[in-house]
């Protein structure tokens, strides 16, 4: 096994980067592998291209669970290990999986990171958020066997069990990007018995969020001739661009808004797809959840079997930012949507290629 000490990082430009991009990295040396079994060590990454699982030293009085994204635990991290997939399973393969794992799926800027934080808050569970992992096993895996990113994501959950300052007792809810709506049956498939909730949005909301967003992190949400078919790639997850033939105009580029507002519909035809299939979600509605907080919250408490005494302290991540310190956070100023926008996100979502999207208007 590799490891080499982190002189300086960064937070991650995108979800999208290595550890090479946001990290600076001292002279190579050669441990035993069983040196990530001492504290503070966690799994961050998975390099798909060079087949390596990348594990980081996390400096001790750091709460991973409170970050709103765990993959910039890099901002906290001493040492980086890097080891092979075979060496990375035959480490991991007698560790035992979580004893009681709850998905947090989303589809993204519908309040699902303030809900990891409710998780904590309430203290009824564990919950951790988008480890970098997970985010590699749907972005980078071209090429990758189903049944090896299986065991990958099983591999990882294992991981995620011994995260410092875990609390055995409690259930761990994993928090996803959006993302891997695109493999929720891998999710299923490396433990089954798993509860999976779906945090969502209306349509015209997402799109609005997702304006805000990219002005804030900013990106132009003015697209370009140059720079949509890459733009509609990294937000479609890549979708092929004649999926917009018929549905929107993209010439000479599409209006962000309705391009958005297809992902949106493609978010959807996934969840609808993985229910066909027999896989089964607690629906938790941003709007519902605005509107009847409390009554919402306990829903959910219900059916993860959490204790119903610890929503009064869970409420209590409601009153800040769930974004706080981060490149999005709300406090930075964003124009609405263009009016007349509304309108034609609507019409976009009768298109019958969408169809299956309409159950979640």
């Amino acid at each position: 096994m590799r490891l080499q000490t982190i002189l300086s990082a960064k937070p991650y430009p995108t979800i999208r980067a290595n550890l090479s991009a946001v990290a600076e990295m001292g002279p190579m040396e050669v441990l035993p592998l069983e040196t990530v079994f001492e504290p503070g060590w966690v799994l961050h990454e998975f390099d798909l291209a060079k087949r390596e699982a990348v594990f980081l030293q996390i400096v001790p009085e750091t709460n991973l669970f409170a970050l709103p994204f765990v993959y910039n635990q890099v901002m906290q991290a001493t040492r980086a290990a890097f080891m092979s997939f075979e060496e990375f399973f035959r480490l991991t393969e007698n560790l035992p999986l979580p004893r009681s794992l709850i998905h947090l799926f989303n589809i993204g800027h519908c309040g699902s990171t303030l809900m990891h934080h409710v998780f904590n808050a309430g203290a009824a569970a564990c919950s951790i958020s988008e480890p970098k992992f997970t985010v590699d096993l749907v972005l980078h895996s071209e090429g990758t066997a189903p049944e090896e990113r299986v065991a990958l994501a099983r591999a990882g959950l294992k991981w995620l069990a011994r995260l410092p300052g875990i609390n055995p007792n409690l259930p761990l809810v994993l928090k996803h990007v959006s993302q891997s709506n695109r493999i929720l049956e891998c999710w299923h498939d490396a433990q089954p018995q798993a509860q999976n909730l779906f945090m969502f949005r209306g349509a015209e909301g997402y799109v609005a969020s997702r304006h805000r967003f990219v002005q804030r992190r900013g990106f132009a949400h003015v697209l370009t001739p140059e720079n949509w078919r890459d733009r509609w790639r990294t937000a479609s997850i890549g979708a092929p661009e004649s999926l917009l033939e018929g549905i929107v105009e993209t010439d000479p580029a599409p209006l962000f808004a309705e391009m958005i507002a297809v992902c949106w519909a493609l978010f959807m035809q996934d969840v609808a797809a993985a229910q066909a299939k027999g896989m089964v979600f607690h629906l938790i509605r941003f709007e519902a959840m605005k509107a009847n907080t409390r009554a919402e919250i306990e829903a959910v408490f219900k059916v993860c079997n959490l204790p119903l005494e610890n929503i009064g302290a869970a409420l209590r991540a409601l009153d800040k930012d769930s974004h706080e310190g981060t490149a999005s956070a709300r406090t930075k100023p964003a124009d609405d949507l263009p009016p007349g926008s509304a309108a034609r996100i609507a019409n976009i979502l009768q298109h019958p290629r969408l169809a299956v999207a309409k159950a979640f208007t």
